[in-house]
């Protein structure tokens, strides 16, 4: 089970394009980034991430959910491990320190495609908008290590219909491996700004099975109305 937690998180960092390792050279705000971004989230929601995580027992049938140990949070997002890289160059962006108590996940897998659904929470000053921003100007990125590139491709959708700050709609495809050892990620993640948090909802497969957005779906909008709420 940790081993599909840390792809998991994992998978999150490369969405995010995060400098999740403090060895990722280069400037650490992604191209096209706007300097209108300065006003910060909006208000402080005043609970522990811990608390503000959809609860395993809410998530759809079939996916069965567990909380993901804090410990494994910072392990997992180290996704730019020492000597990697993100290019194109300027496209990493920071992500706050996971090891310190600001992110929540919890992973429900379906039993019988090994698909996931991820709800998770993280406590941040930027803004939904400049993750938008992010992707409209790196969609196609390369994350490479000593030992495999990840050859990653994202695009927004229209933004999901939930009550929140700002919200947008990504699918993403991760290859990395060569020839016979190829590994194909699809992944489709929601995710929505409530205050000075965000509330995320990932699918991922495998084996390349169609997204669950109905289950995505139900995941993000069962989070952010407990976030709204605390």
């Amino acid at each position: 089970m940790m081993v599909r937690h840390k792809l998991v998180l994992t998978v999150l960092c490369v969405a995010f394009a995060a400098g999740c390792s403090q060895s990722v050279p280069g400037d650490p705000v992604a191209q096209g980034l706007s300097s209108g971004d300065t006003g910060g989230p909006g208000r402080h929601i005043d609970a522990d991430v811990d608390d503000l995580v959809l609860s395993p027992d809410q998530f759809p049938a079939p996916y069965s959910a567990v909380v993901v140990p804090r410990e494994q949070i910072g392990l997992g997002m180290a996704g730019v491990p020492q000597g990697g890289r993100i290019e194109p160059e300027g496209c990493t962006a920071p992500l706050p320190d996971l090891n310190d108590g600001k992110a929540a996940y919890v992973v429900g897998t379906d039993s019988q495609t090994q698909s996931t659904v991820t709800a998770g929470v993280i406590r941040t000053d930027r803004t939904v908008a400049s993750f938008r921003e992010q992707v409209e100007s790196c969609p196609d990125i390369t994350m490479t290590t000593n030992t495999t590139t990840a050859r990653v491709h994202r695009e927004l959708g229209a933004d999901p219909a939930v009550d929140a700050d700002d919200s947008l709609d990504m699918t993403m495809t991760v290859k990395s491996g060569q020839g016979s050892r190829t590994v194909d990620v699809t992944v489709l993640m929601l995710v929505a700004q409530v205050g000075d948090v965000w509330v995320t909802s990932m699918f991922m497969s495998f084996t390349g099975a169609e997204p669950d957005r109905q289950a995505v779906e139900d995941v993000l909008t069962k989070s952010v109305a407990k976030v709204d709420a605390a």
